[in-house]
């Protein structure tokens, strides 16, 4: 069987194209939760639509990019995360000029929610018309996103499945609730079936064809600046120490992985930036094992690292198994 799964015949013979099916689903999801929104996680409303508090926050940063990442204390929280807003600016430039089509009345029921909002001193000179074009195009970008997952995911799954099941379960990244809460409304989740996905697509369909990593290892940090899900790095090692030339190989996908995020850091450093990471600050990722040894709680620490690699090492297991 052919594996261009781009042109076979899937779920049934009259769906001759995927991503079609991929997108229809993905558009289901979405309006499921403009049907039943889930209100405990997105506690903000304009109408019937709910959105996540975040969601204001990262359109006002697109308004503003990229000063709208430094100029407060909201901005300031995805400092450390600018893709996400780059991509939704990047949409909202060719949008602009149609600031004028926005209705009245939606431009007045934003300005209402801003006026209200917990930081309203935050969107002082922000037009409304200009949010929304702002929300529209990251929405724009969540849709992109999610629908890369799929792609990739089906394209990875055709490696061991038919093409019929491999969408089908291709599928089931837009059943997952986070799929369902964020299709539609703005927030940074959508990286979190993205890097996922870029890692299956790795490891069950180039790794065992013998395709360099370095490439998606690159794809892979600059993802990282979306959200820092860190932990398919060591997989790209593993990988690279299965290779010709090992210790070179490590080398270089390390210094692809890390140099996105290096190259940020050297230039934010260049325009006197001073650099804040909510993550470390407020979630503590990365320095929990500082704050563990401060507490003296010591045997907490090879405590999580055995949790978390057992995790880590049942799923590598698990894809190991469906690739044999």
């Amino acid at each position: 069987m052919p594996r261009d799964l781009m042109s076979l015949t899937c779920l049934g013979h009259g769906w001759r194209h995927p991503v079609i099916v991929l997108m229809a689903g993905l558009m289901i999801a979405g309006g499921l939760h403009l049907v039943a929104p889930n209100r405990a996680t997105h506690r903000y409303h304009a109408g019937a639509y709910w959105f996540n508090a975040d969601s204001a926050a990262y359109a006002r940063a697109v308004v503003r990019f990229p000063a709208g990442l430094n100029d407060c204390e909201q901005g300031r929280a995805r400092l450390s995360r600018p893709l996400y807003p780059f991509l939704g600016w990047l949409v909202y430039q060719p949008l602009r000029p149609w600031a004028g089509w926005v209705p009245t009345g939606v431009a007045q029921r934003v300005s209402q929610v801003m006026q209200k909002a917990n930081h309203p001193e935050i969107w002082d000179g922000v037009d409304p018309r200009s949010v929304v074009l702002a929300w529209v195009a990251l929405v724009a970008v969540n849709v992109g996103l999610y629908l890369a997952s799929m792609i990739l995911t089906l394209r990875a799954l055709g490696e061991v499945f038919e093409a019929g099941l491999a969408t089908a379960l291709a599928l089931l990244v837009a059943g997952h609730s986070n799929t369902i809460e964020f299709v539609f409304v703005p927030s940074s989740e959508p990286f979190n079936a993205l890097i996922p996905a870029l890692f299956l697509n790795e490891a069950l369909r180039r790794w065992p064809r013998s395709a360099s990593g370095r490439l998606s290892a690159l794809g892979l940090g600059i993802l990282m600046l979306g959200k820092g899900l860190a932990f398919p790095f060591l997989n790209w090692l593993a990988d690279a120490w299965k290779r010709e030339g090992r210790w070179r190989e490590m080398v270089l996908r390390s210094l692809m992985l890390t140099a996105p995020f290096a190259g940020y850091r050297i230039l934010l450093a260049a325009l006197g930036v001073s650099w804040y990471s909510a993550e470390t600050e407020a979630y503590r990722q990365f320095v929990w094992m500082v704050d563990d040894a401060r507490a003296d709680l010591w045997l907490e620490i090879p405590m999580r690292w055995l949790a978390g690699g057992g995790e880590f090492l049942a799923l590598s297991m698990q894809i190991g198994r469906a690739h044999v």
